[in-house]
């Protein structure tokens, strides 16, 4: 931020010809779990790191859910917890002693914050951890990935919007397309 100030800004990205009022913000986060490693044909010697993972993917998605029942947009789509990558275990025929997933969460403007994501997904890890006896010592580890830029909505009454409708009504001889981006811009 170099502390210029503006009445306004014009993002010029591709927008499908469309104004974009609102934009959900997003955060990332990457949670690891240590496991114990044995081979497989005595399984029970080891703690899957992947079978940890599961518990606590299955906890995060009662809190997605939790989410989709509690916030509403009139523009954009419904909060949401994606598990996007899971990576653990060496072979097929080992205990996988570590494993990691990487998610990203998409939350609304003006409801949710950056930090009651943090706070309401580390509750979750928490939850899972403090109830299983290899977990209560094993503590998952949770990493914040990024912070980006958190989201947004805009009263199309206010800031440029007017004169953007009026410019692209004149220009192309029909009113603009009023919508919210379910990605962050």
């Amino acid at each position: 931020m170099s502390g210029e100030k503006a009445d306004g800004v014009v993002v010029c990205e591709p927008s499908s010809d469309e104004l974009i009022l609102a934009h959900m913000g997003f955060v990332f986060f990457k949670v690891e779990f240590e496991g114990k490693a044995n081979h497989s044909g005595a399984k029970w010697k080891g703690v899957s790191a992947i079978d940890k993972a599961f518990k606590v993917i299955r906890e995060l998605e009662e809190l997605e859910h939790k989410w989709l029942l509690t916030y509403k947009h009139p523009l954009l789509p419904a909060p949401n917890l994606n598990i996007g990558t899971i990576h653990g275990g060496s072979a097929g025929s080992t205990v996988p002693g570590h494993c990691y997933f990487e998610t990203c969460i998409h939350y609304l403007p003006r409801q949710m914050s950056y930090d009651q994501i943090v706070e309401e997904f580390t509750d979750a890890v928490n939850r899972v951890a403090d109830s299983d006896l290899w977990l209560c010592r094993h503590r998952p580890v949770i990493n914040h990935v990024s912070r980006p830029a958190g989201p947004l909505s805009r009263n199309p009454t206010t800031a440029l919007c007017p004169v953007f409708m009026n410019g692209y009504e004149k220009a192309l001889g029909r009113q603009v397309r009023l919508v919210g981006s379910p990605a962050g811009l």
